[in-house]
């Protein structure tokens, strides 16, 4: 005789039929009984949910699942989540025992081995720099991720943009990045790096001394000359400016000198460029070592155009002058002839509150920096760090500008 398994606490009638063996009919009698469950209930529960549970290799639901009526013995669990781990279990079910189980699922993990062409590109995985290639990234839950590259050459801008989906295990991808900009003639690439802002002495805006963090840029070598700038006149049908007359400061080859910050911005514009931020003015200017002066930490005659006739120059210097005056990336005149426009605004206190990586200046002031002293200033003021200021809408004659790129 069976019992079914789903059966509960309950009063049945058991009719038994007697067999006389002799072959004689024997008279059936009722048996009354009262038969105890002895099932038991399972809870589970896991993160996430939705999971599909098997019992016995049977699908049994989704969690979270409640499963009643279980006979007392053991069971096994396979729990499974399309990019989890799975999860095998065994559980034991005691009589009228209900138990309740939690399981976390781990993501699938895989590795990502990336190579691009051109190799040593920078690797930028989700939004966060990740390396340069040939670059292995270990231990990725698996998924689709968005992925880019570049690679700044003196001449070139490399670029790529796209998804790759990671799988358990090893996964490969081939970058090919694509020419995206032509670096415009005239410009020197300062490496993506840190380096040491502002000073510890000289004035007090300069301090504190501070790291900074740069991505990849591109300054032009010299300083915006008037054949440039008279060209953007013409082109654009604009007045000319005052002193492109004046022949104390005129010249093809001289500095563009009087130029306002709205029409430095204008001109940047026009040329497919932008102003240099305050951080990339200076780390132009002194390199990842921090000079003092672009040259080195001791002032030199004839490196730079300052306040004195002994360097040749009574007023400004042509933009290709003092060779021997470079920073150490080859840039000229970070030091004398002319002040340059910054893109930022200017506060004296700003290097107490300002970010690590690519600071742009605060906001909502009511001048803007100048870098880089001019003709007219001393060899304090042509200091690497020397900060100074001017409201936007003046002209002066040892203003001018230099750009960098690219303009986004």
């Amino acid at each position: 005789m069976s019992i079914p398994e789903d059966i509960t606490d309950e009063e049945i009638t058991i009719t038994l039929e007697a067999v006389d063996k002799s072959g004689l009919e024997a008279e059936p009698f009722s048996l009354d009984a009262t038969l105890l469950s002895s099932q038991g209930q399972l809870i589970i529960e896991t993160d996430p949910d939705q999971t599909q549970v098997y019992v016995n290799d049977t699908l049994r639901g989704e969690t979270p699942l409640s499963l009643d009526k279980l006979l007392p013995g053991t069971y096994r669990i396979r729990i499974t989540l399309e990019d989890y781990e799975e999860i095998n279990e065994t559980i034991t079910i005691e009589n009228r025992a209900e138990l309740t189980r939690q399981f976390v699922l781990l993501k699938l993990k895989g590795d990502l081995y990336l190579e691009s062409d051109p190799p040593g590109a920078k690797i930028i995985f989700q939004g966060q720099a990740k390396g340069r290639t040939p670059l292995k990234i270990d231990y990725i839950d698996v998924g689709t991720y968005e992925i880019a590259a570049e690679k700044y050459t003196p001449d070139v801008i490399y670029r790529f943009k796209g998804q790759v989906e990671i799988k358990k295990g090893e996964n490969r991808m081939k970058v090919d990045l694509f020419t995206t900009e032509k670096v415009p003639p005239g410009m020197v690439l300062i490496p993506e790096g840190e380096y040491e802002m502002g000073s510890d002495g000289g004035a007090a805006n300069e301090n504190p001394a501070h790291k900074i963090h740069l991505n990849n840029y591109y300054i032009d070598k010299t300083e915006v000359s008037w054949s440039e700038y008279i060209k953007f006149v013409r082109e654009q049908k604009r007045p000319k400016p005052f002193y492109a007359n004046d022949q104390r400061f005129s010249g093809k080859n001289r500095p563009a000198v009087g130029i306002t910050f709205k029409g430095a911005q204008e001109f940047a514009k026009w040329a497919g460029k932008r102003l240099p931020t305050e951080a990339e003015w200076e780390k132009a200017a002194k390199g990842e070592k921090g000079f003092v002066y672009p040259w080195g930490d001791e002032f030199s005659l004839g490196k730079a155009n300052v306040a004195s006739d002994s360097d040749g120059h009574k007023f400004t210097a042509p933009v290709n002058s003092f060779p021997r005056g470079a920073s150490p990336y080859g840039v000229l005149n970070m030091a004398g002839n002319v002040w340059e426009w910054c893109t930022d605004y200017y506060n004296a206190t700003y290097y107490y509150v300002s970010p690590p990586r690519n600071p742009k200046g605060p906001k909502n002031e009511k001048r803007h920096v100048l870098r880089g002293g001019a003709w007219n200033e001393s060899r304090y003021d042509i200091r690497t760090t020397r900060r100074w200021s001017y409201w936007p809408d003046l002209q002066r004659n040892y203003i001018g500008l230099r750009l960098v790129f690219p303009p986004d």
